[in-house]
C-alpha cells in the first residue's frame, strides 16, 4: 500500500511539474483591471448618477491612502492575490460547466461565485458587504466616512 501511495504522489508531483502555468504578475492584474474599468460605463455612471464630477478619477481615501476610483479597483485586483491572512487567490476560479455549488476539481478553494457571495465561507469582501458599504458610502454624514466606505468596496 505504501508503494502505491508513493507512486501516486510521485505521479501527481510529475504531472504538476510538467504543466505550464503562467499566472499574471501583480502589475498585469492592475493593468487588466484598469482596462476593464475604462471599457465599462463606470465613468459615465459615476458622473451622471452619483455626481462624482471626476468619474473614475475621483479621489477617495480609506483613511490612510488617497487614490482615484480606477486606482482603487486596480489595488483591489492586486490584493486578491495576497496570501495573508488567507490566500484569497485560491477562490479565483469557477468552472462554468458545473453548477455553482459543485466543488472544484481540487479541494483548496471555493468557486469564485460562492466565494464572492460568502455562502460557503466567511469573506469580508463578499457581495452583500460591498452593497452595504456602497450604500453607506453614499449616505454617510461626513466626507471622510463616505470616502473610506467607497474606497473599501473598490479595494476589497
Amino acid at each position: 500500500m505504501t508503494k502505491i501511495l508513493v507512486a501516486f504522489l510521485l505521479g501527481l508531483f510529475a504531472y504538476f511539474q510538467s504543466t505550464n502555468v503562467h499566472p499574471f504578475e501583480v502589475e498585469t492584474h492592475r493593468a487588466l483591471s484598469n482596462k476593464a474599468v475604462r471599457a465599462t460605463g463606470l465613468d459615465t455612471f459615476l458622473k451622471q448618477q452619483l455626481n462624482f464630477s471626476l468619474g473614475i478619477n475621483e479621489q477617495l481615501s480609506d483613511g490612510v491612502t488617497i487614490s482615484s476610483v480606477i486606482d482603487w479597483v486596480g489595488e483591489g485586483s492586486v490584493r486578491e492575490d495576497d496570501i495573508f491572512p488567507f490566500p484569497r487567490s485560491l477562490n479565483h476560479f469557477h468552472n462554468p460547466l458545473r453548477t455553482w455549488d459543485s466543488p472544484l476539481p481540487f479541494p483548496l478553494g471555493f468557486s469564485s461565485i460562492i466565494w464572492g457571495q460568502g455562502t460557503a465561507v466567511s469573506n469580508e469582501f463578499q457581495w452583500q458587504n460591498a452593497r452595504v458599504s456602497f450604500f453607506n458610502g453614499l449616505v454617510a454624514s461626513t466626507l471622510a466616512e463616505r470616502e473610506r466606505l467607497l474606497a473599501l468596496i473598490t479595494a476589497g
